[in-house]
């Protein structure tokens, strides 16, 4: 399974081998600010192509995907010593596919790490003429949207598939082939699946395919991706028969290499059985939406948002905006693959096993929490009301005075408070000395805080933002609101193609 349902989410998620949601912005966001970078890059954590390029390993990135690197300025860097864009709405799969032939004719001679990413079986779906007409079945792929719209993505695997091949030629004519290790995957899938959406909450029941690229809901259309793994020397192939997901591919990687993985990793690797067979949750996770795959067999969602996207009825071609929100499903992946029947009313201890692991997965708490950085280790001060101490959870170095709780920080990069309940008075905050104001700060709540419950001091509501991280926790910051929109009015080019797909339209 895919970490997320979007290539923000998943990529960054897998190179980074960590859960979305404690990526933050870097999986949610589709144009990084410069202090969301800068976070990123001084954090105590990594990813695990910069483990191996400080081993030694030569790292190189070759893709359609500037989301996922800093080659045009809104992404980040995951450990490559190379990162070549190649950004093409279409047909991008020769340039990619010539340029990593070129690396490993450069490369190939000492040890290396290659990440090559296709954006070709992508919406819009432009596969050659004669790629479209071996996939279309007659008729019969005329019947509805959905049915054309499946063969032309069809077409684009047949198309990209012929460049997989020419890459695994190239590495047997420049003798890397029985010392490679080869791992094919997908970020995530597109929504062609054909559904009730019965139980509807944000309107009418709906039959039809949510479609569009990705979809924004996380049934298995979306989340169950390929995932092969070629040895050298393996002659006969071994299903794993866990469900495992994008995060493992990193410790997959550092173990096929030697490394240590480290704790701060959230996959497992995937030679090591025991390890998986005896894990209980794999998690994915959307904008407005999660999910975790329980104990192999169930699958628990739940959602935060209605999904406003273009709906297709059962039959024909009509596309409409719908709005979908189903608050909690759950399946028993076994006896129902396709996710037809929700048993969140049927099955009560079921239910509430999962939802206990979901919550235990996300780290999902009730309280409230205020998050401080220092980027350089700076001494950290907070002050906090008297009256306020008894909602702090126990913390180890702090005074008083008359009116305040001093708490002192220093040589740590970030500082996380935990409120019992939103604090009525909220702390002031210095760092080296400096009196820090909240927009350089920020609140992070759980879902069923409401701004009535908020302080009515030190609080601007008008200039409150709420992060797209689906969790349990919004992120309120009050910052800076020209920084989180560098994406939507500086990247032409990409600002087309997401209006055009339905990411940036009604004031996305």
């Amino acid at each position: 399974m895919g970490a997320g349902n979007m290539t923000a989410i998943s990529a960054n998620a897998l190179l980074s081998c960590q859960k979305p949601s404690k990526l933050g912005p870097v999986a949610f966001s589709y144009g990084l600010s410069a202090a969301d970078q800068n976070a990123f890059y001084t954090q105590e954590k990594s990813s695990f192509p910069a483990i191996l390029q400080k081993h030694g390993i030569k790292t190189g990135m070759i893709g359609n995907v500037s989301i996922i690197s800093e080659v045009l300025g809104i992404g980040v860097n995951h450990g490559f010593d190379e990162q070549i864009s190649i950004e093409m709405e279409s047909y991008d799969a020769p340039h990619i596919t010539r340029a990593a032939i070129d690396w490993l004719q450069d490369n190939g001679h000492k040890p290396f790490f290659l990440y090559v990413h296709y954006n070709t079986t992508h919406a819009p779906y432009r596969a050659p003429l004669h790629d479209i007409l071996a996939t279309l079945n007659g008729l019969q792929s005329l019947e509805s949207q959905r049915s054309f719209l499946l063969s032309l993505y069809q077409a684009e695997i047949r198309y990209v598939d012929r460049y997989l091949e020419s890459l695994a030629k190239a590495l047997h004519k420049l003798g890397l082939d029985q010392k490679t290790i080869l791992v094919l995957n997908s970020d995530h899938g597109d929504a062609h699946e054909l559904r009730t959406y019965s139980e509807n909450e944000a309107g009418p029941a709906y039959r039809g395919s949510m479609f569009d690229h990705v979809g924004t809901l996380l049934y298995n259309d979306v989340l169950h991706v390929p995932l092969l793994i070629s040895l050298p020397g393996l002659k006969k192939g071994k299903k794993i028969q866990e469900i495992v997901s994008g995060l493992d591919i990193g410790p997959t990687v550092l173990q096929f290499f030697g490394l240590q993985i480290p704790k701060w990793c959230d996959g497992l690797p995937l030679l090591s059985a025991t390890a998986l067979k005896e894990r209980i949750v794999v998690g994915s996770e959307g904008y407005d939406q999660r999910a975790i795959f329980f104990k192999n067999r169930f699958k628990y969602t739940k959602s935060y948002a209605s999904s406003e996207k273009r709906m297709t009825p059962a039959s024909g071609y009509f596309t409409k905006n719908a709005s979908i929100f189903i608050r909690e499903q759950l399946f028993d992946l076994k006896i129902d693959p396709e996710e037809k029947v929700n048993l969140v009313q049927t099955h009560a201890e079921l239910l509430q096993e999962t939802r206990t692991a979901f919550r235990d997965y996300f780290d999902i708490r009730d309280g409230t929490e205020l998050i401080i950085d220092a980027p350089a280790g700076e001494k950290v001060e907070v002050f906090i009301s008297n009256n306020e101490i008894q909602n702090l959870a126990p913390v180890e170095k702090f005074k008083r005075n008359a009116e305040n709780t001093v708490l002192e920080f220093s040589d740590t990069k970030r500082i996380v408070l935990h409120f019992y309940k939103a604090p009525r008075t909220i702390p002031t905050v210095r760092v080296g000395g400096k009196d820090i104001p909240l927009k350089f700060s920020s609140l992070r709540l759980p879902l069923h805080i409401l701004p009535k419950d908020l302080p009515d001091e030190g609080i601007d509501l008008d200039s409150l933002s709420i992060g797209r991280t689906p969790a349990a926790l919004f992120v309120k910051i009050r910052g800076d609101q020209s920084l989180q929109q560098k994406f939507s009015i500086g990247n032409k080019h990409f600002e087309k193609i997401f209006k055009d797909w339905g990411y940036l339209n009604d004031g996305n």
